[in-house]
């Protein structure tokens, strides 16, 4: 019972292990090509059967960028200066009415330590 409880153990350690090698996989590729890493977003995480791993893919993204602090900025410059329409919207499953349309330019954006904290749930899908 020993052996098959430390054989279970390690597969899960393993698993964990290659997952983590697979994201940064993935960042890194993004880096390379020009684009800021990102944290798939939940759907995506979910249709994987992944989204058990959330808080270590989080763990992950934010040793990858160098910490909090980093991803924070990275996002400050990622949302500044860009447009949002219906359109992005509707991209992330937020349905819009079909006559509606709109176009929010957000500039000068400068994220604090108590939005930071309050908006990291809702905008992890797009780190």
């Amino acid at each position: 019972m020993k052996k098959l409880i430390k054989k279970i153990l390690t597969e899960e350690t393993n698993n964990v292990s290659n997952l983590k090698k697979y994201f940064i996989n993935i960042w890194e590729k993004q880096v390379s090509s020009g684009k800021p890493p990102r944290i798939p977003d939940i759907v995506d995480l979910i249709r994987k059967r992944l989204d058990i791993y959330v808080d270590d893919i989080n763990s992950w993204y934010l040793e990858f960028v160098g910490g909090e602090d980093n991803a924070k900025k990275m996002l400050e410059i990622y949302l500044d200066n860009i447009t949002v329409t219906q359109d992005d919207f509707n991209k992330v499953g937020q349905r819009i009415g079909p006559n509606d349309r709109f176009e929010i330019k957000i500039t000068g954006l400068l994220i604090g330590m108590i939005l930071w904290r309050k908006v990291k749930f809702n905008l992890d899908s797009i780190l």
